[in-house]
């Protein structure tokens, strides 16, 4: 469980940190890793590179010798060696040579990166030339068409969304909550957005809802955490329980998860009594709990943690790969990352 936490800590330096993140394993299972990928700042050389990449088989395609390694996405996979980020291919052939200091993962044929002596991020193509310029303090990726980006360095500052030519579609005027960790994507046509209330310490916290994609409020803010929308979907908190939501609003399976992670290919993560199983959109279990972690279906397959080793599971809960790894990733384009 430790490497599990071990990541979580790295994965809320992104962009500020940038995911990692991705990038909790899952190296980038969005809900509980960021989704939104790399960066991270660590001595180099104190580290030894264990990350590579394994097919449905477990066969290692791509040899370890990152310090972290993310899930590819349109054909180029985020890595951080020697100090650096980068952008591999399937062959593992550097595309994009490391000389970033912090990364997002490709997305809509641009990446969020900030270079080593730019204060700034902005965003590069597939070639590795800028598209839009280094101008903001934060970048997450491009979801339907807009990125947040933010305006000063702290987590709270005010947020905005761009175009992929850099332009304002919602000006950036909007409550900061978040480092670029994927949350603050489109999807489904809503984002997340929060606002504050008073708690009995005399302090604020934030309460989350989501807007549509002109800046208008379409659910109020009323959770005390929130996921991003998926398949029409988005786990939320209230009252210290998940439950999931529509796009409207609505209640669609009740809140009473001690944990809840996000819909995909037809299941979702959840905790019960301390262990992870799979639900459908209806709310019925379909894979028992009996996990100490549990990560988002990907390609047929879902990463899970069992006695602190990850391996991969089917739809049916079989194992396909027996746990193994110190980390794990979802599956994308046929390979997944992994620690070894």
């Amino acid at each position: 469980m430790k490497n599990r936490y071990h990541l979580i800590q790295i994965a809320l330096l992104i962009c500020v940190v940038a995911f990692v993140l991705s990038a909790a394993s899952c190296v980038n299972n969005d809900n509980k890793v960021s989704e939104s990928e790399g960066s991270i700042e660590n001595e180099v050389g104190t580290y030894p590179g264990r990350y590579g990449y394994i097919d449905k088989e477990g066969n290692t395609i791509i040899e370890p010798k990152y310090y972290i390694a993310y899930e590819f996405s349109e054909e180029l996979a985020l890595v951080y060696i020697a100090g650096k980020h980068g952008f591999i291919d399937h062959s593992g052939d550097m595309v994009i040579e490391p000389r970033f200091r912090y990364a997002g993962s490709f997305s809509e044929g641009l990446a969020p990166v900030n270079e080593e002596d730019e204060y700034f991020y902005g965003y590069i193509d597939k070639y590795g030339d800028y598209a839009i310029l280094p101008r903001f303090f934060h970048a997450d990726r491009f979801s339907e068409g807009l990125a947040r980006v933010w305006m000063e360095g702290s987590t709270e500052a005010l947020q905005g969304f761009i175009d992929n030519v850099g332009n304002y579609e919602i000006l950036p005027d909007l409550e900061g909550f978040d480092t670029a960790t994927g949350r603050g994507e489109f999807h489904d046509g809503l984002a997340l957005m929060v606002d504050k209330r008073p708690n009995a310490q005399g302090g604020e916290d934030y309460i989350f809802g989501f807007m549509d994609k002109t800046g208008e409020v379409v659910i109020e803010p009323q959770f005390e955490r929130a996921d991003r929308f998926s398949e029409g979907l988005a786990a939320a908190e209230k009252n210290g329980r998940w439950g999931y939501i529509d796009v409207e609003g609505n209640t669609v399976i009740d809140f009473q998860y001690e944990d809840a992670g996000r819909l995909s290919e037809g299941l979702a993560p959840v905790m019960i009594e301390g262990k992870w199983g799979y639900i459908d959109a209806g709310g019925n279990v379909v894979i028992e709990p009996q996990y100490d972690y549990a990560c988002i279906f990907s390609e047929g397959l879902a990463a899970i943690e069992m006695e602190e080793a990850w391996g991969y599971i089917d739809k049916e809960g079989n194992l396909v790969i027996e746990p193994q790894y110190e980390m794990a990733g979802y599956f994308s384009e046929g390979l997944a990352p992994v620690e070894f």
